[in-house]
């Protein structure tokens, strides 16, 4: 809510398979998320924010600027990681089986790093794995920027302060860049 106050408008979607959705997670994700991309461009340039696989979703995504938050970036699942996701995913995300899951995740574009569009991704000391090692290789790359949370998990980096404090911070830093390069 403090982005609203600072005059950015603010556009939350409900993916199928999450929340109040009524259709399970399908290969349909990565286009609602650019349909949303396409309505919210009436009103300027579009942040795509996104954990986990949602985070992995805004980096292929249509958006202008993206932050990933813990983004599911590294390619395959060894068998820890799969089962890791048979049982703590099932709460958050509605599918048929966890190999549905797995299969979906799949059919997400892998994220190219070459992009030219800013980014910022946020991941914690303690998150999975993967996802550190995979950040950890990125970090300075083309027009990405990367923070390791201290401490933070894979389940709770999207409720830790620093991160609120980064992401506002960055969004500050696009939005007086997106100015200088209006009055150009």
């Amino acid at each position: 809510m403090a982005n609203c106050r600072e005059g950015i408008s603010v556009c939350t979607i409900d993916l199928r398979g999450h929340g109040q959705h009524a259709n399970l997670l399908d290969q349909g994700i990565v286009s609602d998320v650019n349909a949303a991309i396409t309505y919210c461009r009436r009103f300027g340039k579009v942040t795509a924010v996104g954990h986990s696989l949602g985070g992995r979703i805004a980096l292929v995504s249509d958006a202008d600027y993206v932050i990933g938050i813990s983004p599911a970036i590294a390619g395959l699942f060894g068998p820890p990681a799969r089962d890791n996701l048979k049982s703590l995913r099932a709460y958050k995300v509605r599918y048929n089986t966890s190999e549905d899951f797995l299969n979906i995740f799949q059919t997400v574009p892998e994220w190219n790093v070459s992009k030219n569009k800013p980014i910022l991704i946020l991941y914690g000391t303690r998150d999975i794995p993967g996802i550190v090692e995979a950040c950890r290789k990125i970090n300075g790359t083309s027009m990405v920027v990367t923070h390791e949370i201290e401490d933070a998990l894979h389940t709770n980096i999207y409720l830790n302060e620093e991160t609120y404090r980064i992401i506002n911070k960055q969004l500050r830093r696009w939005s007086e860049y997106k100015q200088l390069n209006s009055q150009v």
